[in-house]
């Protein structure tokens, strides 16, 4: 299975910012390598599945691409699927809650997808 990641709006060529990679740290996640990218339809054609943190998300992926929205899901799905809010620009506190939930979401994942945790 090979997982990748792209934003809607992402500093493209950018590492996760300063807080995030914080919060990450101190939940044992290592974030270190990581660099923005835009995404793009062709990325999306070459997709199973597409995960979007928020609603709008997945409204902006159907406007722009609608032939990929059988494949767009909430990445918190399994876990309610409330969306996870950006936190960039706000305080650390926003950056844990954002990790915190994407570790529980990504478990939801692991779990339904059939696959054991790095």
């Amino acid at each position: 299975m090979e997982v990748s990641s792209a934003g809607l709006g992402a500093v493209v060529g950018h590492g996760a910012d300063e807080r995030t990679a914080q919060a990450a740290a101190a939940a044992g996640v290592s974030v270190e390598g990581h660099v923005a990218r835009q995404f793009s339809g062709e990325l999306g054609r070459h997709a199973d599945l597409i995960l979007v943190m928020e609603a709008d998300h997945r409204r902006v992926l159907a406007e722009t691409h609608p032939e990929l929205s059988g494949k767009v899901m909430l990445f918190d799905h399994w876990i309610g699927g409330a969306g996870i809010p950006d936190p960039h620009g706000k305080p650390l506190a926003a950056h844990e809650a954002a990790v915190a939930r994407i570790i529980r979401a990504a478990d939801g994942w692991i779990g339904k997808l059939g696959r054991t945790a790095p």
